[in-house]
């Protein structure tokens, strides 16, 4: 399954050269809505110590998923024009088909949503009915590193639900947790960096796992030249395909590329 990444031509080069994509932290995004909000399957009786205190864990829950929970947003179709100009940089960067099998992101036993479970489900409001599955095990919250099958209802209220608004994006998620410094019982490593305003949990692409590649129609010279000589260096494998604009359907096409 190929699924791809936006991005500008800066943020290109450095995925390309390094064989590295970065997870972010749900505060980071910039939906305030992302931050996740544990939900409860408790009714109470409004203003009982018994509501309070589920208040009280849900709330603390939530915090700790903030913290330990990297996000990797990615989305189905690479010639989607709003995707361009929204997060390639006014279409001047770049898409990145990756392949999420090659990838490691529908890996069951490392992600705690992996990519074939991880469509975003777009709504109005969030749900306020009780959850109906049954989890059969227990879920660390912070620390759960694989899938859990059984609770997949409550993991998708706490993090591939967002606002309507934002349907065009046909956003595919792959969700680690994100492992604390000295962990033992973690089963991967993510480096982790600070570019300026946040931070990015970096993990390391396999071979072959970037499967195409996409130029924007605004792209450089000097960034186009950039790109192909990596390309040829690192993944001369990959498929490059160019973009350019279907003015009388106001869309964009792709044909592959003849710099390769």
């Amino acid at each position: 399954m190929i699924l791809y990444k936006y991005v500008s031509p800066e943020s290109a080069i450095k995925i390309l050269r390094t064989n590295k994509i970065g997870f972010s932290q749900p505060a980071c995004f910039n939906d305030p809505f992302d931050i996740p909000i544990y939900p409860e399957n408790i009714e109470r009786e409004e203003g009982s110590l018994g509501q309070k205190l589920a208040s009280f864990f849900s709330t603390f829950k939530s915090d700790i998923l903030a913290q330990r929970t990297g996000i990797l947003s990615l989305t189905r179709q690479p010639d989607n024009p709003l995707m361009w100009a929204h997060y390639a940089k006014d279409h001047t960067g770049i898409v990145i088909g990756i392949d999420t099998v090659k990838a490691g992101f529908c890996n069951e036993t490392t992600n705690m949503i992996p990519a074939q479970f991880g469509s975003v489900i777009y709504v109005n409001k969030r749900s306020a009915n009780a959850i109906v599955s049954k989890p059969k095990s227990g879920m660390k919250v912070g620390g759960t590193y694989n899938f859990k099958s059984d609770h997949f209802e409550k993991l998708q209220r706490l993090f591939l639900h967002k606002p309507l608004q934002w349907a065009y994006e046909e956003e595919v998620r792959v969700i680690k947790c994100l492992p604390e410094k000295g962990s033992t019982d973690a089963p991967y490593e993510l480096e982790e960096i600070d570019i300026g305003d946040r931070k990015l949990f970096v993990w390391d692409l396999p071979k072959k796992a970037i499967a195409e590649l996409y130029f924007g129609v605004r792209i450089s010279n000097t960034h186009r030249k950039a790109l192909t000589s990596i390309v040829e260096t690192h993944h001369p494998d990959l498929t490059a395909y160019d973009c350019f604009l279907d003015h009388e359907n106001l869309s964009i096409r792709s044909q592959k590329s003849h710099s390769f």
